[in-house]
């Protein structure tokens, strides 16, 4: 019987000066601070004590390990607790990312702490269990499972994350095994064996615990004895995975509990419904995969949902999409597209989506709508799932690192309408670092745009206070320079409050041959008649440019190579001086308001090493 296999408690002799009974009080009592956790509560619901504001205000602090952390950060009092792949659960100052303590659990730490009654509570590759000290991070406990049951396949990244109500802890385990623990002392409550590895994190919600096994089958248990109450069989149980070619059975989803429904995702396609009373399926919602012939549902839902306001929200790996369904029936209220893969989990807070995202970034979403809010970079996957507080958002990375995320309030002068034009050069071209440039802003978020849509976006002077384009390549449609340079589509967009950034060449430089669009004459005269800025002193070598104080107030980089300067004295605000003393990098107002107008770096044909700071002028706010 390998899955009754009898685990076995590490007893730690001498660290309990006190019966920890008295210390810890149960969490359903009116006196008990609530207890934190994966998912923010027994139940799973994803909802964070947030709160957050509705705009990103910027890093905080970044806080580097030596491993991924795709462990879930857990949030209690002025701690930031979390687990990394370099064997350690870090303690860290929620406010300055100052480490507190560090407890070395003997392997990689892929679950989100749990947090009651002063102790501290994770599992580690090696099979364990272990309780530290909220305080010192010295160990209390540690309980170790069985052996790991066979797995034939592949993504095996989290382990179980333990609940902790009633004085109990809950928690999954590789050998295929649910336990109750005793969590003053570790002493095994009960088990109850299922035929898969136990990934899932429980959920506990009026003395049942749910989870879901890498059986394809979800559990509901008596939370006092670990008697069955009923077993839901997921498709997934009944697919051969070997004759599929890939994992279409496991449930490594955690589920989240509402009044009368659990709702579990799957390996096999499908976000499920079930009837917390019978067991019974209210409904699925499947899962497609749209770049595939014939959009088959096969896209792992592997996060965990979280419910709010009669929505349940979740992400899809392979359908790349995070998306809001009607708890009552799974009908589809919004979809959002991402980049990559939806491994992580999000949390709720103030009328907000938080999640991560395969390819590297956290996004923002409005529950409501779906609209993107704002997303932020992160160097590595994003399969750690955030927590919320005090207006911060903490999230893991798989470059090593835990990131505080600052939010705040939507600034005037915000630049929240963003596109990036680029057109195919057909070979014609100067600056070589456009196809970068206009891949880095799409990652963004940033709308692309030809020659047709730059003409609809500059020609919406009423939206043009809160936007910005970003010109990754040389040319421009001839539509949006012609005319009187005042009445051009251009110089009316920047007049009434847009901003626009140009990396390349300066624009309108070239007279083409109409026919093939090949360059006959490099004229500087027609960008000074359309800018009102002299560029006949500047040429095409490159000089030392040195950023000011108001171009490092912008985000421009501290010193690098520029081309093409022009008189400080033509321009509104100079963000960068060459060797001599001309504007390299610049900002020209046309009766906008402050921040709105031309903006110009760069100026060289090279690809640019970091497009981060070209971002952060785009965006910058006055």
């Amino acid at each position: 019987m390998r899955f009754l296999r009898l685990p076995r408690l590490v007893s730690l002799a001498g660290v309990f000066p006190l019966a920890l009974s008295s210390v810890l009080p149960a969490a359903d009592s009116p006196s008990a601070p609530a207890a934190a956790m994966f998912r923010f509560d027994a139940r799973h619901s994803g909802a964070a004590p947030g709160p957050a504001g509705p705009a990103l205000a910027g890093l905080r602090w970044k806080f580097a390990t030596k491993g991924p952390i795709r462990s879930s950060p857990t949030l209690a009092g002025d701690l930031v607790l979390f687990g990394s792949g370099d064997g350690f659960l870090y303690a860290v100052e929620a406010a300055t990312g100052r480490e507190r303590w560090r407890a070395g659990l003997g392997g990689a730490v892929a679950s989100a702490p749990a947090v009651a009654g002063g102790l501290v509570f994770a599992t580690s590759r090696e099979r364990t269990l272990t309780a530290v000290d909220l305080e010192t991070g010295s160990v209390r406990w540690r309980f170790e499972a069985g052996p790991d049951a066979p797995f034939a396949w592949s993504w095996d990244f989290w382990l179980s994350s333990p609940a902790v109500f009633a004085g109990t802890v809950f928690v999954g385990c590789g050998d295929g095994s649910v336990y109750a623990l005793e969590a003053t002392t570790g002493r095994r409550l009960w088990l109850h064996p299922t035929a898969g590895r136990v990934r899932s994190s429980p959920a506990v919600s009026d003395g049942v615990v749910y989870v879901g096994s890498m059986d394809g089958r979800l559990y509901a248990l008596d939370a006092s004895t670990g008697k069955s109450l009923w077993t839901f069989a997921t498709e997934g149980a009944t697919i051969d995975s070997r004759q599929a070619g890939f994992d279409r059975t496991s449930i490594v989803s955690s589920p989240a509990v509402s009044a009368d429904l659990v709702f579990v995702g799957s390996r096999d396609a499908h976000l499920y419904a079930v009837d917390r009373k019978t067991g019974r399926q209210r409904w699925r919602f499947g899962h497609k995969i749209d770049y595939l012939e014939g959009n088959p549902e096969v896209s792992w839902v592997v996060g965990s949902p979280a419910v709010a306001d009669g929505l349940v929200f979740t992400g899809s790996s392979d359908g790349r999409f995070f998306n809001a369904e009607r708890a009552e029936s799974g009908e589809e209220v919004w979809r959002f597209k991402t980049p990559k893969n939806v491994l992580s989990s999000a949390a709720l807070a103030s009328g907000q989506l938080f999640f991560g995202c395969e390819e590297g970034h956290l996004f923002a979403l409005d529950a409501k709508t779906g609209a993107e809010r704002w997303r932020f970079r992160t160097g590595g996957a994003v399969i750690s799932s955030p927590a919320v507080g005090a207006g911060t958002v903490y999230v893991g990375s798989d470059d090593g690192a835990l990131y505080a995320v600052e939010t705040g309030p939507v600034l005037p002068g915000a630049r929240s309408r963003r596109a990036v034009y680029w057109k195919d050069s057909q070979g014609h071209k100067w600056f070589e670092g456009d196809v970068a440039v206009k891949d880095y802003f799409l990652s963004e978020g940033y709308t692309l745009l030809d020659d047709a849509g730059l003409v609809r976006f500059l020609s919406e002077p009423a939206s043009a206070s809160n936007s910005v384009v970003v010109l990754a390549g040389d040319q421009l449609p001839a539509e949006v320079v012609s005319g009187a340079p005042e009445e051009t589509i251009f110089r009316k967009y920047l007049a009434s409050g847009g901003r626009i950034l140009c990396l390349g060449l300066p624009p309108d430089c070239f007279e083409r041959d109409p026919k093939t669009g090949r360059v006959t004459r490099f004229d500087a005269s027609r960008t000074t008649r359309l800018l009102g800025v002299r560029h006949e002193l500047g040429n095409f070598d490159w000089m030392g440019s040195t950023a000011t104080p108001d171009g490092r107030r912008w985000g421009v980089v501290d010193w690098c190579l520029s081309g093409f300067a022009v008189p400080a004295a033509d321009v509104t605000t100079v963000l960068a001086l060459d060797e001599f003393g001309l504007a390299s990098g610049w900002v020209k107002s046309y009766g906008g308001p402050a921040g709105s107008g031309f903006v110009r770096v760069w100026g060289r044909e090279e690809p640019i090493p970091d497009l981060a700071w070209v971002q952060a002028v785009a965006e910058h706010v006055e």
